[in-house]
C-alpha cells in the first residue's frame, strides 16, 4: 500500500508539473485571453517567466527528482522484492498520460512514436545494473553503484535532448514528450525485471523440492 500511495503521489506531480508547464510556457497574454473577466475585476495577473527561467526551474525539479530515485532504490534494497513492487512504478504510472486531456501538452503521434521508441533503446543500462540476490526464500535487489551513474548519464542526457526538442516543438509538449520517454525507459526495464524475478523464484521452487 506504501508503494502504491508513493506512485500515486508521484503521478500527482507529474500532472501538476505538466500543467505548470503548460500554463507558464503559453505565457500571460493566453491566460488573459482565457479569463478576461478575472482579469478586468482588478484579478492579480499570473507572472509570466521566460523559457530560461522555466528550463532552469525544470532542470532543479529533474534533479530533485532524480536523488529522491535513487533514495528510494537504495532503500528498496533492505527488503524482499516482489512481483507486485516490481511492475507497480509502471502500472501506476499509466495514469500520468491524464495529462494529455489538456489540449497543448499534447503531441503529434509521430513525435510520441519516436519518444517511446527512444526511452526504450535508453533502457538497457537501467536493465544491466538491476540485478537482484537471493537470501534464504526471500529476494532482494543488489544495490549498485552502477546504477547511480547510470541515472546520473540519463539525466544527463534528457537535460541535452531537452535543448534539442525545444526547438521543433512547444514547452509544455516538450514536459509530455519527455514523460512518453521515461516510460518508454520504465516498461522494458520493469518487464525484465519481472521475467528475472519469476526465473529466480522459479529455480528456488526448483531447488527446494530436490532437497
Amino acid at each position: 500500500m506504501k508503494a502504491l500511495a508513493g506512485t500515486r503521489k508521484h503521478n500527482s506531480f507529474v500532472l501538476h508539473w505538466a500543467f505548470i508547464r503548460a500554463k507558464i510556457g503559453r505565457g500571460l497574454p493566453s491566460a488573459i485571453a482565457d479569463n478576461p473577466e478575472d482579469y478586468s475585476k482588478g484579478s492579480r495577473p499570473v507572472m509570466h517567466l521566460s523559457n530560461q527561467a522555466v528550463q532552469v526551474i525544470s532542470t532543479v525539479v529533474l534533479i530533485i527528482g532524480a536523488l529522491v530515485v535513487i533514495a528510494v532504490r537504495w532503500q528498496a534494497a533492505k527488503r524482499p522484492t516482489s512481483a507486485r513492487k516490481i511492475m507497480i512504478p509502471a502500472m501506476g504510472m499509466i495514469s500520468g498520460f491524464l495529462m494529455f486531456v489538456i489540449p497543448i501538452l499534447r503531441v503529434p503521434w509521430l513525435y510520441a512514436l519516436i519518444a517511446f521508441a527512444a526511452g526504450w533503446l535508453l533502457s538497457p543500462p537501467l536493465i544491466w545494473t538491476s540485478q537482484m540476490r537471493v537470501e534464504g526464500d526471500k529476494v532482494y535487489l543488489r544495490r549498485s553503484p552502477a546504477f547511480i551513474l547510470v541515472l546520473i548519464g540519463l539525466l544527463i542526457v534528457r537535460l541535452i535532448l531537452d535543448n534539442v526538442i525545444s526547438k521543433y516543438v512547444t514547452l509544455p509538449q516538450t514536459g509530455g514528450m519527455f514523460f512518453i520517454l521515461a516510460f518508454g525507459m520504465l516498461l522494458p526495464w520493469r518487464i525484465v525485471m519481472l521475467l528475472r524475478y519469476r526465473s529466480i523464484v522459479r529455480q528456488s521452487h526448483l531447488r527446494a523440492q530436490r532437497q
